[in-house]
């Protein structure tokens, strides 16, 4: 199957983080557990030097991951016992790599992604405490689950792809803020400049953008040569934003 394949949609973001943990030591970023799972795919020579090319070309992709990532171990040496959701990442190692920072990891970590990706998941990752694959489809029931996972913990919710952020329903995520609204949300996510308007209008001081990454922003100076490839991006940022929802906060409509 081609999503299966080393360039596929699944596995490409998980080889180039190996070799880019083995290579690009300068960019401090470390990835062993992807690593430790590059024997298992089999890879040939020239597999191999396609994806040391695209590493090349994109590291782009490697510095929002590692943001990403930088932000959650702030969020988890303040609030330890977090619970992180994690959407369309059943063969993301960030729990791995975030762990692997803390003293001694006490978050619960909910990795949601369709059932091809997390069977895929399961037989390469091996289980870990802590961490918890689950399929995931964005209806009522499967919301009403998470909350129950969920409990009393402060919450942190993180897409590393603007197409998972896209295709979420926003207001079936707001409905299911709702009851928790005492667990502190926090999000960080690839966000359009107008969803980002369309939140702080409806919510006001309840949606307080926290840090924000440009993932192309002209004139910045960043990846000069790359602006061009990713002019499509330039609405896009990584956001890291908190959603204080009281329980008197209309949100239908």
């Amino acid at each position: 199957m081609e999503a299966l394949s080393p360039n596929g949609p699944l596995l490409e973001p998980l080889l180039l983080r190996a070799l880019a943990s083995r290579k690009l030591r300068t960019m401090e970023f470390v990835d062993l557990a992807a690593e430790a799972l590059l024997p298992k795919l089999g890879l040939n020579d020239r597999q191999i030097q396609s994806m040391h090319r695209k590493m090349g070309a994109d590291q782009r992709s490697l510095l929002c991951c590692k943001w990403i990532d930088d932000r959650l171990l702030e969020i988890l040496t303040r609030q330890a016992d977090a619970c992180v959701i994690e959407f369309g990442s059943a063969l993301s190692t960030r729990f791995h790599r975030v762990s692997a920072r803390l003293d001694w990891p006490r978050c619960q970590w909910l990795s949601l992604d369709s059932a091809e990706a997390v069977k895929l998941g399961q037989s390469l990752l091996p289980e870990t405490d802590n961490l918890e694959l689950l399929c995931w489809d964005y209806d009522a029931d499967a919301w009403q689950s998470l909350v129950r996972k969920v409990g009393n913990r402060p919450l942190v919710m993180v897409s590393e792809h603007a197409r998972v952020t896209e295709a979420m329903h926003w207001w079936s995520l707001l409905e299911f803020l709702q009851p928790l609204h005492d667990n502190d949300p926090q999000m960080l996510m690839p966000m359009k400049k107008r969803q980002q308007f369309a939140l702080e209008q409806r919510f006001g001081e309840h949606f307080r953008v926290l840090n924000e990454l440009a993932l192309c922003r002209a004139g910045s100076g960043w990846f000069d040569a790359l602006r061009a490839a990713y002019s499509r991006l330039e609405t896009h940022n990584l956001t890291h934003f908190s959603l204080r929802l009281s329980t008197q906060l209309p949100i239908a409509g």
